[in-house]
């Protein structure tokens, strides 16, 4: 039986390839809700069907959407199903790193606090700027989407930040509760963003493939006394975030012709790449 979809006319005197025009269509149908996040769509074949085009151009379109994050497949020539939204990371604000951002995609947020201790240590207390004996607050959580772990996240937090953090309820935004406590806002902070191969633990907690690659953050964060108020390093899924950067070229170097290129991000830190690049002369 041909099938059809009103939504998925193709116009074949139209100057777009017809494969883009079969991506446009299923990808608005997606976008309209008709196809749900995990939910199949139909078959190369019942879209050649569907579109009035050949299983060539169909599959064209499909490859692109797999590259593009909205399609993908649990086995090579499985069955076709509609990507989870992806969470858009803009570097260039300074705000908490997950609710806001999964509230936009779409996903209800939910925190698990999986841990919290005190812990003494020269490295996380040089970060800090802390003594070396000094009493840090050791803090664990996974953070979820719609039920689903996206992220985990250890931050460490000195005692003389916030005295009863342990007593606090940690599954809301530690961004203000570290604000609030302080009675500083947090105006400044230093990232690194990586990418590496999860590890044993983190793929089950995150309920991914051993050895996949994750995006690996670090982040220390300052109140606007120059403070150090709070370092975090934080495992993300890299198949559910997206970051984005905005770039200015400067429109005059320096006497050196010396140009920095520089971005900022979540956090609102500069983004310095080396080495520095020179001006064409």
């Amino acid at each position: 039986m041909l099938l059809s979809h009103p939504a998925m006319t193709i116009d074949k005197y139209s100057p777009v390839p017809l494969y883009h025009q079969v991506h446009q269509s299923l990808e608005r149908l997606i976008q309209q809700g008709t196809y749900q996040p995990n939910e199949c769509v139909p078959t190369e074949e019942e879209l050649a069907q569907i579109c009035g085009v050949s299983r060539i151009t169909v599959r064209q379109a499909i490859a692109d959407m797999i590259e593009d994050g909205v399609l993908y497949r649990q086995r090579p020539r499985g069955r076709l199903y509609v990507s989870p939204p992806r969470i858009h990371q803009r570097l260039t604000r300074l705000r908490g790193f997950f609710s806001e951002d999964m509230l936009t995609a779409g996903l209800e947020p939910r925190t698990v606090v999986l841990s919290v201790t005190t812990v003494h240590g020269e490295r996380i207390a040089a970060l800090l700027g802390c003594a070396p004996d000094a009493p840090i607050f050791r803090v664990e959580r996974q953070h979820e989407g719609n039920g689903e772990p996206l992220a985990l996240q250890t931050s460490y937090i000195p005692a003389a930040v916030c005295r009863d953090l342990d007593r606090q309820d940690l599954s809301q935004s530690l961004f203000r509760l570290i604000e609030d406590a302080y009675h500083e806002p947090i105006t400044r902070a230093v990232q690194h963003i990586r990418v590496r191969e999860t590890t044993r633990y983190e793929a089950t907690l995150l309920r991914h493939t051993s050895h996949a690659y994750v995006l690996h953050v670090d982040r220390t964060s300052y109140a606007a006394d120059a403070t150090a108020v709070e370092h975090y390093t934080c495992t993300l899924r890299a198949d559910r975030y997206d970051f984005t950067m905005e770039l200015d070229r400067p429109m005059h170097a320096d006497s050196d012709h010396e140009i920095r290129l520089c971005t900022e991000d979540a956090a609102g830190q500069d983004y310095v790449y080396q080495p520095v690049a020179r001006s064409l002369e």
